[in-house]
């Protein structure tokens, strides 16, 4: 593969503060770039095997990020579709622009119906750092909204501060907040905002910490919404796309005890059960209605793998 493409793939998968939405726009960019790059003699055949290995390594380089996924998934089901490498090269790279656009599309879709649900004057308490949800903020403050935004650290990597601060410059008040303390003061809020990385079966993917406030909120009341564009929506989740990272964020000094085992994963899911209502960009769902629409997606077997 092109260096370019190589290189493009080691940094999105050393990318750890950037978002999802940021991240498969890269993805794509990339892609698309080694599509133009298929040589004018390459096969029919050679050139699906290549964009098959190609496509799996972008899955792969944020396993638990479903919007990486659907842009695989997508490029390949484009792929059956030609009947000539060139007809692939185009065919492929209209469906991997046309991915991008409305993956950007979505979150001012998304932000625009979550911006109604923050009352003048509420709490709301949020975790780590979503575009979705910022826009959703931003969208409410510029509606005349003055509100309160409750943000834990969410470390290691501490992407609530870089929220934190964000919503400060706006003109929120803004309450950053230990990890460990958000729970008991989710009763605090009038409602838990959730962003999330892949939504299934098995739950909303969303930082780690986002269980614990889920379950805070549904034993003080208090609604649970998460916001998530389609392109996110898979049919499974599996546990073996929640990685490991590095054990050195959580004992960055020293050498570690021979015994120790480290568990450093930065998404966790949350049960859909815990979920309020679900907003996409095509409106809001209780999660049971969702469920149906969720199972019934294709995804290929490579990339459910």
């Amino acid at each position: 593969m092109p260096m370019s493409t190589d290189t493009a793939l080691a940094e999105i998968r050393q990318d750890n503060r950037s978002g999802a939405t940021r991240l498969t726009e890269r993805a794509g960019q990339a892609l698309l770039t080694w599509l133009a790059a298929i040589p004018a003699e390459q096969s029919l055949g050679k050139a699906q095997q290549n964009l098959s290995r190609f496509t799996r390594e972008l899955a792969k380089a944020k396993p638990a990020m479903a919007s990486m996924r659907n842009l695989a998934n997508q490029a390949l089901l484009a792929s059956e579709l030609v009947g000539s490498p060139a007809e692939l090269r185009r065919h492929v790279a209209q469906t991997v622009q046309r991915y991008i656009q409305q993956l950007g599309e979505s979150t001012d879709l998304i932000a625009a119906q979550a911006a109604r649900l923050i009352r003048p004057g509420a709490t709301v308490m949020t975790i780590s750092y979503s575009s979705v949800v910022l826009a959703t903020f931003k969208r409410a403050l510029s509606a005349g909204k003055h509100f309160r935004v409750i943000c834990p650290e969410s470390r290691p990597i501490c992407e609530g501060r870089v929220l934190a601060q964000e919503l400060a410059r706006l003109g929120l008040r803004a309450e950053l907040v230990a990890d460990a303390a958000a729970p008991a003061l989710v009763s605090r809020s009038e409602l838990l905002l959730l962003g999330g990385d892949a939504l299934a079966p098995e739950g909303l993917v969303n930082k780690i910490g986002s269980y614990p406030l889920a379950l805070a909120a549904q034993a003080a009341q208090r609604p649970v919404i998460a916001l998530v564009s389609r392109q996110k929506y898979l049919p499974l989740f599996r546990r073996a796309w929640l990685p490991q990272e590095p054990p050195q964020e959580l004992w960055p000094e020293g050498e570690m005890p021979a015994k120790l085992t480290i568990l450093n994963s930065y998404f966790e899911p949350v049960p859909l059960a815990l979920l309020g209502q679900v907003i996409s960009e095509a409106g809001a769902l209780a999660p049971e209605q969702l469920l149906g629409r969720l199972q019934a997606l294709r995804l290929l077997p490579i990339l459910a793998a």
